[in-house]
């Protein structure tokens, strides 16, 4: 894949303008879910102490639950979001893609998740230490991930217009001795189904990956079944 050494203007006006935006809306979806946390908890202690039937109690107590523990969920989601904005996971662990990939995967979980895609990883230990900042692994783990579950949904698509079963699933490998490879792979399906995949080479996002790590003496490759990751 190759990478170009500068963005359009455009392009990386969007892009910072996107983190802009994103780390305001974690900001503020997070108040609202504070308050309906708050919420909960006064509606459980009344409920604690009116005469209703104790089936009742437990029955609604059940739901306060619920609702609780989706709140939590999703505060631990925001402030996941909130850390990622600010870039503050550069401060720990330095060094540990383990650590990197495992935080980038359950910010984006769910949106493969949703599209029924299987997603695996495969750490072989030990692992060398990353030499690049941690800000730069989570963004080349974001875009490599982001272009993997597209290129499924684009294949799924083509397989499911045509009859013809496909399974959705993404595998992560990551392994290196001196330095880091991480594969990022999917299963390509049908070879008609091929032209249907996502033009990597017109993926903003990715192509600034792949320009940061030719920077420091890395490189990204893609073809119908994936995407090789070399880390310097």
């Amino acid at each position: 894949m190759e990478a170009r050494d500068t963005l359009p203007h455009e392009d990386v006006l969007h892009l910072t303008s996107l983190k802009e935006v994103f780390g305001g809306f974690a900001h503020e979806i997070a108040q609202p879910l504070h308050t309906i946390m708050i919420a909960s908890q006064v509606c459980q202690l009344k409920l604690a102490r009116t005469g209703l039937p104790e089936e009742e109690k437990l029955f609604l107590a059940q739901r306060l639950n619920i609702v609780t523990s989706q709140v939590q969920r999703a505060t631990g989601i925001i402030e996941s979001l909130r850390a990622f904005s600010r870039g503050t996971l550069e401060q720990q662990d330095a060094g540990d893609i383990g650590l990197v990939f495992r935080h980038v995967q359950g910010l984006m979980a769910q949106q493969f998740v949703g599209r029924g895609i299987e997603l695996t990883c495969h750490m072989h230990d030990p692992l060398p230490p990353a030499k690049e900042k941690t800000q730069l692994l989570e963004g080349i783990i974001v875009q490599g991930l982001a272009y993997a579950r597209d290129a499924v949904s684009a294949l799924d698509d083509w397989h499911r217009r045509n009859t013809i079963d496909y399974k959705k699933s993404v595998t992560v490998n990551i392994s290196g001795k001196n330095s880091l490879i991480m594969n990022i792979s999917w299963i390509p399906g049908e070879k008609s189904s091929l032209e249907s995949l996502p033009d990597a080479s017109r993926r903003p996002g990715l192509m600034a990956a792949a320009s940061a790590l030719k920077s420091v003496g890395g490189g990204i490759e893609a073809d119908h079944s994936g995407l090789l990751i070399h880390f310097p």
